[in-house]
């Protein structure tokens, strides 16, 4: 590894590198944006693929995570192997066939099928944009600035969508959106293919078996959970055999990799027990803070009812924020080491969260702003600098592998906060407009949801409706409010018990950057 290179000589390092980052920066972007897309556009979806009033448009958006998933677990097996160039063609292939499928679909379920396929090749061409890093920036320390380039086109590209669908809606009609997610991607494929020229191939073999078994058990992980939300209970057998087959996947998956002498479980990684603290703390990053992102985008629509251009200055302020502590992590990581990072980021993703329960629908603008300001810090603290830990401590056999790892348990981990915040979401708004929607739903010929769905409700033509209903009006936006803020108030307290302990037992005195 070479020696840590400081002043003028690490920015020449860096702004030589800068227009191939931002290119794949900028790809992952794209293929980010259509991620949760459809969640906004949920109603036109509906009607314009004849799904109306049933709840199959539900998958349009666990279709794109699952399969974005599952193409991370089988880049966790092979990319090293395999390089770059091909694993990033065969991702670009998929996203533009598929997202111009979608834009041609008629019908519900096609156009979920395309959607998991149009996942499978955005989770292909996010990790490997990523791993790239390892090869193009050689010093361990400007791969934190470079982890958070790449990060904001992740981060940048799932707030995107959100505010895309929102500004789509009477503008133009979605299938137009999706050409040219299409269009885009395939402008940027042949000069990042260039970029991905750059580096080396292990010799080590591929464990087809355990590649196999960590795709499907990925992209089976967001299934159960969406059927847990939308069809079943934990004391379902459904659910319990689908419980089961996850556990089997696994423990089958850790078996296989034990007993291969040349799988990814037997190439070493420096120091391990960083690169544990790491991973656990992209569990909490994703699912605390990282989740709470979307909905917070979700109350300022559904609860503010803002516009796309009233709340977008909102949310720069969040990557304004997240930027803040990225740069400065990036500039400082070789004096003050990781513990002090971690340790910030338990104190400030709490402080995000709870400060929720105090932003009312009267006076958003100031404490609104603060709020996503906070949030974003902490998000800053640990998104880019979990990324180049790891990557620090990888070599050419296992760089692919550990960072493909690394993202997938960081997906999987946004989308169960995701659900987990939903969740809570929908028993509060359950308890306390449940009784009133059950009262109308047995008046009126159509039937309205009692929990955060009627809230997806209120950026649609139905908004007027819904609001004139005696005993709803905007108790809706309120309540669901209130009930994702009772979600970030236990998110709060999880983040503080588990980050504290494995910060100082698992990173305390590590200052090898």
């Amino acid at each position: 590894m070479p020696d840590v290179i400081k002043g003028e000589d690490m920015d020449a390092a860096i702004k030589k590198r800068l227009p191939g980052l931002f290119l794949l920066s900028f790809s992952t972007y794209i293929v980010c944006v259509p991620a949760a897309f459809t969640q906004i556009i949920s109603f036109d979806l509906m009607l314009d693929l004849n799904s109306f009033p049933g709840n199959d448009y539900a998958w349009t958006f666990p279709a794109f995570v699952a399969g974005e998933c599952a193409s991370m677990g089988l880049c966790a097996s092979t990319l090293d192997r395999y390089g770059r160039k091909i694993p990033y063609l065969i991702g670009s292939l998929l996203f533009i066939a598929s997202s111009a499928a979608c834009a041609l679909s008629t019908e519900m379920m096609p156009f979920i099928l395309f959607r998991g396929v149009e996942g499978f090749g955005a989770g292909i061409i996010i990790v490997t944009c990523i791993a790239q890093i390892f090869f193009d920036v050689e010093n361990p320390k400007l791969r934190y600035m470079a982890n958070g380039i790449m990060s904001l086109g992740f981060g940048g590209g799932m707030l995107t969508g959100i505010f895309a669908g929102r500004a789509v809606m009477g503008v133009i009609d979605w299938p137009v959106a999706f050409w040219i997610f299409a269009i885009l991607q395939a402008l940027v494929m042949y000069p990042s293919l260039e970029i991905l020229s750059n580096g080396r191939k292990s010799t080590l073999k591929v464990n087809p078996p355990a590649a196999i078994i960590i795709t499907v058990w990925a992209g089976l992980f967001v299934f159960f959970l969406q059927k847990m939300y939308l069809d079943w209970s934990i004391a379902d057998p459904m659910a319990q055999m689908c419980l089961g087959l996850l556990v089997m996947l696994f423990l089958a998956f850790l078996l296989i990799e034990v007993h291969d002498p040349e799988s990814m479980f037997h190439r070493k990684v420096k120091n391990a027990k960083l690169t544990a603290a790491s991973l656990i703390f992209i569990v909490l990053l994703g699912v605390i803070d990282m989740g709470a992102v979307g909905f917070m985008v979700k109350i300022a629509f559904f609860t503010y009812q803002m516009s796309v251009m009233e709340a977008a200055p909102f949310f720069i302020i969040l990557v304004c924020g997240a930027a803040v502590t990225a740069i400065c992590i990036s500039k400082m990581i070789d004096r003050t080491g990781h513990l002090v990072w971690l340790l910030l980021s338990a104190v400030l993703s709490p402080i995000a969260l709870l400060s929720m329960v105090f932003v009312t629908e009267d006076d958003p603008s100031f404490l609104y702003a603060l709020h996503l300001f906070v949030l974003g810090l902490a998000i800053g603290c640990l998104v880019s600098m979990l990324n180049a830990t790891i990557q620090n401590r990888t070599n050419e056999d296992n760089n692919g592998a550990m960072m493909s790892f690394a993202i997938m348990v960081r997906t999987l981990s946004l989308w169960l906060g995701y659900n987990f915040y939903q969740l809570m979401a929908d028993l509060y708004m359950k308890e306390r407009i449940g009784a009133t929607v059950d009262h109308w739903n047995s008046i009126m010929p159509v039937q309205l949801p009692s929990d955060s769905s009627i809230a997806n409700l209120l950026v649609t033509p139905l908004n007027d409706f819904i609001r004139a209903i005696p005993g709803l009006t905007d108790e809706i936006a309120t309540f669901f409010a209130e009930g994702v803020g009772v979600g970030f108030t236990y998110g709060a307290i999880a983040f503080v018990v588990v980050a504290v302990p494995v910060a100082l037992l698992l990173v305390r005195g590590e200052k090898e950057i």
